[in-house]
């Protein structure tokens, strides 16, 4: 009974973690995908900027 009660323990601390690390993993991908289409928002919005000065 106790290795039965050890076994599920081990797997549910198992499962815990993959899902943190899998939830860490994904929120860096997400992170870099938001910077770099901030970016591009950013350099486009910086290059129309002089064209409406000039009007």
């Amino acid at each position: 009974m106790e290795l039965i009660l050890a076994i599920a323990l081990l797997i549910i601390w198992g499962s815990t973690g993959i899902s943190l690390l899998l939830s860490t993993i994904q929120g860096i991908i997400y992170e870099k995908k938001r910077e770099k289409r901030d970016l591009e928002y950013h350099a486009k919005r910086m290059k129309s900027l002089p064209d409406k000065q000039n009007d």
